[in-house]
């Protein structure tokens, strides 16, 4: 069975009008190792708020040059089972 953690961070927290700009992923082994370490920052599409910024240290510079999600999302599946944490300041 392959347990799929994933880090995603976004421009905000509302999936109306927020996107990803960077994700990851490590899977877990049965016996406790972790393999299959993968990230990349993503293109969102549109610009990378303040507020976003401070959480994560990314701005728009930095995913300027970045695929979008759309051609990176299939590497992050084939998972059993994924495991992610959400995170607000709220």
């Amino acid at each position: 069975m392959t347990i799929r953690c994933i880090d995603i961070e976004t421009t905000g927290i509302d999936p109306a009008k927020d996107a990803v700009v960077q994700i990851a992923s490590v899977d877990v082994l049965r016996e406790g190792g972790i393999t299959n370490r993968q990230e990349t920052l993503v293109k969102p599409g549109i610009a990378v708020p303040p507020e976003a910024s401070a959480v994560h240290h990314l701005i728009d510079a930095d995913v300027a040059g970045a695929p979008l999600l759309e051609r990176v999302i299939d590497r992050f599946k084939g998972a059993d089972a994924y495991v992610c944490l959400l995170y607000t300041s709220d």
